[in-house]
């Protein structure tokens, strides 16, 4: 290969080298939400998708199997999300009427008993989540009236 050839193949690779970004880190911030695209398995019955209910408290979305619900009533929802890159934080916001307990890779992250409305923000979860599929399950009950439950799961992570 003559010597002119051997210098346009460098040039051509040093200025395709400096023109392709390497090493650079992406921030990724997302949200697994409560939606219509959830679906609920309530009081033995096959899973059906999630309705909005009247009642939207903290800007959550609250949902149940259906709107008119007023008795004793038992809803189980199992979604599973993917973290991409190297999760840096999660935390996660939850309302419910009446009772829910909250499960992140089969592990009780969060549990409200006041049988009232209530809401809970927990600041630091990440140490319940890893790179990968992660699964999220919510095990609720109503008690009389309207039931229904809001959760929004916030997880920053990096790419690389």
């Amino acid at each position: 290969m003559s010597f002119f050839i051997q210098v346009c193949i460098l040039a051509i690779a040093k200025g395709l080298s400096s023109s392709c970004p390497t090493g650079l880190n992406f921030d990724l911030t997302f949200y697994v939400t409560s939606s219509t695209n959830d679906y609920l398995a309530c009081n033995s019955k096959l899973e059906a998708k999630a309705v909005l209910s009247d009642t939207k408290i903290t800007g959550l979305t609250s949902i149940w199997d259906t709107s008119t619900t007023n008795n004793v009533y038992h809803c189980l929802l199992t979604k599973y999300f993917y973290v991409p890159g190297i999760l840096i934080s999660a935390s996660v916001d939850v309302f419910t009427d009446d009772t829910t307990t909250m499960f992140i890779n089969d592990v009780k992250v969060s549990e409200i008993t006041q049988q009232i409305c209530f809401f809970q923000s927990i600041a630091n979860i990440s140490s319940y989540m890893h790179q990968g599929q992660n699964k999220l399950y919510i095990d609720a009950y109503n008690n009389g009236g309207n039931g229904y439950f809001g959760y929004k799961l916030t997880i920053k992570s990096k790419l690389i």
